[in-house]
């Protein structure tokens, strides 16, 4: 049975890494907090919680101060209607796979505007891009997008019930 278990957390490690690039480090990080702790009632949920918590908080505040030391930069988060540029789906940033380097980012916001400016309710959305570390770590599963110049985009729909291009996407 501890094989079992071992082998579960190594297959949760090796997707955490893969997926996200960091969630391996950062689950072996609060692991290793609470093993030192036995005594505390409920200790798997408490460890789930703080690994989420610090999971959230390292996406969001520590991996994009940390990535511009490495030469990326997070493309904007927030919803379509906001910014000239968002993710089609939140997961893309919390799994931190919207990093580029600061020429494509520059690019991207420059045609996420002059799309704006032709019409105000389109934007340029994007799915997948870079992790935001090293160089050539593969991101599953776009084998090819490990240096930062590379960014997927959504294609613009035509509605032809409302004769007019939308950024509403299908599942």
């Amino acid at each position: 049975m501890r094989i079992f278990l071992i082998l579960i957390q190594m297959i949760w490690l090796f997707l955490l890494t893969v997926l996200t690039q960091v969630g391996g480090l950062i689950w072996l990080l609060n692991r290793a907090f609470w093993t030192r702790r036995k005594s505390i009632k409920g200790r798997w949920a408490w460890r789930s919680l703080s690994f989420g918590l610090l999971y959230f908080f390292s996406a969001i505040v520590l991996i994009p101060l940390l990535a511009r030391l490495n030469g990326r930069v997070a493309l904007p988060l927030g919803t379509r209607s906001e910014r000239p540029v968002a993710p089609l789906s939140w997961w893309t940033c919390l799994s931190n796979r919207h990093y580029v380097t600061p020429a494509l980012y520059e690019l991207a916001i420059r045609q996420g505007r002059f799309l704006q400016k032709l019409d105000a309710q389109q934007h340029l959305v994007y799915l997948d891009a870079n992790f935001p570390f090293g160089r050539n770590f593969p991101l599953f599963p776009h084998l090819s997008h490990g240096d930062g110049r590379k960014l997927d985009l959504a294609f613009f729909r035509y509605d032809t019930r409302e004769q007019k291009s939308t950024t509403q996407y299908p599942s």
